[in-house]
């Protein structure tokens, strides 16, 4: 994550010290045309929070039903082994 971090950082450098590579992120991005150097790397810093956000949703939606999964698995097995549970009953 870190690496990300610090590759993130250097484009935003390069953003505000490159008009150039200011312009290829605006039309990379299909942006729209005459944005300064600062609005185009608060955009590339927002975008790359929503897709680290938007990763994390489906990471955790994921994690979730594995989660969901297992516990029905240990549910199922203890029912096995130690026959229905009072709630059961």
């Amino acid at each position: 994550m870190s690496d990300s971090i610090q590759a993130t950082l250097e484009v935003v450098s390069h953003i505000l010290t490159n008009a150039d590579a200011a312009n290829e992120v605006v039309v990379h991005n299909d942006w729209v045309e005459g944005l300064t150097q600062e609005q185009v790397a608060i955009l590339f810093l927002a975008s790359r929070y929503q897709s680290s956000v938007d990763l994390l949703s489906r990471q955790t939606a994921t994690l979730k039903e594995e989660v969901d999964s297992l516990a029905e698995k240990v549910e199922n097995l203890s029912r096995k082994v130690f026959g229905p549970s009072a709630e059961d009953e």
